[in-house]
Order: C-alpha cells, then sequence, then structure tokens
C-alpha cells in the first residue's frame, strides 16, 4: 500500500497526483482537505473554451462547472450564516443537499411557516426541530465558502401548488445550477452526516515498518455505492444526474 503522507508533504502544485496517495481517514471529515480538492477542481476543470485547442467547446464546463439556471419566482435558498431561508437571487452562487429522508417527522417550508423560518436563527444548532443532518450541511457548506444552500424541504413552498409544480418541473435547472452538491447517506436525516456530526466508522488497521506508516485501504468507492441508503433512492437519481460535482458522505 502507499504509503500514508501528512498534508505538509505533499508538494503545492494542484495536479501532482501524490495529492491522492494512500492516507489515514479520520472520524470527522478535512475540511482543509475538502477545499483544496474544490479548489483544484474549480481550477483544473473551468478553463476558457479553448483550453483544449478546439475553440468555441467548454469542455471544463461540460465537465464540472455550474451551468447558469432559469430563475424561477419566488426561489428560496438557505441563508447559512444567518440560519433561516431567504429569497434567491439570480447571481447567488449556491451549494444543494441530496439525501434521504426515512421513516421520521418532517419539516417543510409551508405557508404557516413561512414566516418564522424566513426569521434569523430560525435554523439554529439549538433547534431540534432542524434535523441533524440539515445542520451538518449548514456547517459543511460554511466550511467550503458557501453562505447559501439549497435544500427541497426549506426551499420549495409545499402547499402551494403554483410554485410546488414550478420548482419540481425545474429540478434539473436547480441542480445544473449548484455549484456542490453535499450528499448525506445517512440512514434519516435526523441521523446527521458522516464526518461531521456523526463519527465515521470502521477504523483503519496501521502498522509501522522500516521507518515507514502502511495503513489498510478502505472500502472501495464502488463497493460503498453498492451499500448507499441514497444511491437506492430514485428520486436523489436526478439530483446525481444533473449536478456536475458530489460531495458525497458516506
Amino acid at each position: 500500500l502507499p504509503q500514508a503522507r501528512s498534508a505538509s508533504d505533499v508538494p503545492d502544485n494542484p495536479t501532482d497526483r501524490l495529492k491522492f496517495c494512500g492516507r489515514s481517514v479520520s472520524s470527522q471529515v478535512d475540511f482543509d482537505l475538502l477545499n483544496e480538492r474544490l479548489t483544484m477542481c474549480i481550477t483544473a476543470h473551468c478553463q476558457p473554451a479553448d483550453f483544449h485547442g478546439e475553440p468555441g467547446v467548454n469542455r471544463g464546463k461540460e465537465l464540472c462547472c455550474a451551468e447558469s439556471r432559469s430563475f424561477i419566482p419566488q426561489s428560496r435558498l438557505i441563508d447559512t450564516s444567518k440560519r433561516c431561508v431567504v429569497l434567491a437571487n439570480p447571481e447567488d452562487n449556491y451549494a444543494a443537499l441530496s439525501y434521504v429522508w426515512g421513516t421520521t417527522r418532517r419539516l417543510l417550508l409551508l405557508e404557516h411557516s413561512l414566516t418564522w423560518l424566513s426569521a434569523p436563527g430560525a435554523l439554529a444548532d439549538g433547534n431540534d426541530e432542524v434535523p441533524n443532518t440539515f445542520k451538518d450541511a449548514f456547517v459543511t457548506a460554511q466550511r467550503l465558502g458557501f453562505r447559501y444552500l439549497w435544500i427541497d424541504a426549506l426551499c420549495v413552498l409545499k402547499d402551494n401548488q403554483k410554485q410546488l409544480l414550478q420548482h419540481m418541473n425545474a429540478m434539473d435547472s436547480i441542480y445544473i445550477a449548484t455549484t456542490l452538491t453535499i450528499i448525506s447517506d445517512s440512514r434519516n436525516v435526523y441521523t446527521g452526516v458522516y464526518g461531521v456530526s456523526l463519527a465515521r466508522e470502521s477504523a483503519q488497521a496501521t502498522l509501522q515498518h522500516g521507518g515507514r506508516s502502511h495503513i489498510s485501504s478502505k472500502q472501495s468507492f464502488d463497493s460503498a455505492m453498492r451499500k448507499s441508503y441514497w444511491q437506492r433512492r430514485a428520486w436523489c437519481l436526478q439530483e446525481k444526474v444533473f449536478s456536475k460535482k458530489l460531495l458525497i458522505f458516506i
């Protein structure tokens, strides 16, 4: 197995392949590493249209860059700084959350809860009505530099049929335009996100030999996705397909 390397040992060149050598994975997510990878993707994959030598063909945008969306009247986002629901502007840069509800109670944006959820602090950590997965998504978005987050349960007025239909018909536009989709694979929305408030399982075995540290490998991405609760949900398929960049917490 590759030798585990600390972040300080890795060269600054964002295209250096050594950045993807084996490493020890702790129970909590490394937000510095996530920021590094996100910056790498934005820098390397969102280039001018002719960066492949083919004028007019923006391969980078096709790969990873968010596209402009059709603006939906009365569309909303969550302001992760104010911890409340706000009306969106067409130019807002945002992340989105994709998750599994499970068999549990639901916090939804409704006509009677709109005023409450629009008040600063309504979605604060101390509010037990707010699912832990949502709270962890707020933290993740902020740590990755996103002020705004889109969550279907809180950004679409569920008992307004006109607005609901407009948003249902625009799911492709919403997810194509998100800079990053955060995916939680926990069983239900009150469980939390693995690596944020919920400790990741299966610690790696380590071995010191010949002055080097060796670590056991985690399960492969393909294997993890085959076991994923989120992967089995048909509703989540469209969110996966339309999103340009996925950050999957397994």
